[in-house]
């Protein structure tokens, strides 16, 4: 379910403010569920909401990264991402390149930007559409249901030796 407190006056600054007060409560309430006692069903709903929010995070960087990067024409880029988000120079480019790609591949960003998939499983994705297309690939809907339930190590494997069997130059090599 979602809340959308949003009001048609709040300047773009009350929003960021309210976003980090928001968060800052959210967070607290999720450290208070790891207290003293907690069930191993609670600690796994903790970890399953933390996996979550990071995901809607990294959905919200690249897109920044893309943003910055299109107002920028991607001269110095790089420098803001690192400066402004506290990301290194590798990072920023990968967001960077994701962002990119994710343009390409709207059903993955969506899953991202929902905190259904992680970032490493995007970024196995977009490496995928790498070698095979980008619609191909996010256009498989098993793909990025493994995407959605897969761990980062496992996901990287079986997209890897999908893209493997789906590269249009798969017997040349």
């Amino acid at each position: 379910m979602q809340h959308n407190n949003h009001t048609p006056t709040e300047t773009p600054e009350q929003v960021c403010v309210r976003a980090v007060t928001d968060n800052a409560d959210v967070m607290a309430a999720l450290r208070r569920l790891l207290g003293a006692g907690a069930s191993r069903a609670q600690l796994g709903q903790v970890a399953e909401a933390t996996r979550q929010i990071e995901a809607q995070v990294s959905s919200l960087k690249c897109e920044l990264a893309g943003r910055v990067s299109r107002a920028d024409g991607g001269a110095g880029s790089g420098e803001v991402l690192r400066d402004q988000l506290g990301v290194t120079n590798r990072e920023a480019k990968h967001l960077s390149r994701m962002s990119r790609r994710l343009e390409e591949m709207p059903n993955t960003r969506a899953k991202l930007e929902a905190g259904e998939i992680t970032m490493s499983n995007a970024a196995a994705l977009a490496n995928a559409a790498g070698e095979c297309g980008a619609r191909q690939v996010d256009d498989n809907r098993g793909l990025l249901a493994e995407a959605a339930v897969s761990n980062p190590d496992d996901f990287g494997k079986r997209s890897r030796r999908w893209a493997n069997a789906h590269s249009p130059d798969r017997g040349e090599e």
